[in-house]
């Protein structure tokens, strides 16, 4: 298990979420660990259109550099989504830039953990640095600086 110092700890379905607090804090970290199925993929693919065999068919996959199903970087980005804008710093967060790499894919049947760090507070703008990686390999996904605003109260 993933010990923060002055941790809170929530299981959600077959999500671990990790948070310091729910104050925004240059410094503060939240966490997320998740296991990546093909059905998700399959869902996923279903949902965007994204048929890419790449993601959905081994045997072209094992014709490939990969040799196996990668995960789409979207559904990844997804569930940093999830992370800061359901729980942390929550409701209200609205998305204003990203700029993302991807030196290493996530396979299908890996579990993922990203990582997000509040790097940068300006007014209502937090910028958070974001580290995705595969959690058995220890191999970093994809890394990129996002950054959104975040309002006290909910948007509508």
């Amino acid at each position: 298990m993933i010990f923060l110092s002055s941790s809170i700890i929530k299981q959600i379905n077959h999500m671990i979420i990790l948070q310091s607090n729910r104050f925004i804090s240059i410094g503060d970290r939240i966490s997320l660990i998740r296991k990546i199925t093909a059905q998700d993929v399959n869902d996923f693919a279903k949902l965007t259109g994204d048929i890419n065999p790449i993601h959905l068919d081994s045997n072209y996959a094992k014709q490939t550099r990969y040799r196996k199903c990668i995960v789409h970087g979207t559904f990844i980005q997804g569930l940093l989504s999830c992370l800061l804008g359901v729980h942390f710093p929550g409701t209200g967060c609205v998305l204003h830039a990203i700029n993302c790499k991807f030196p290493e894919p996530l396979f299908v049947d890996e579990t993922c953990r990203i990582e997000a760090l509040v790097s940068k507070l300006r007014g209502r703008l937090a910028t958070f640095d974001v580290n995705a990686y595969a959690y058995e390999r220890n191999a970093v996904n994809f890394y990129f600086i996002f950054s959104h605003y975040f309002a006290l109260k909910t948007i509508k």
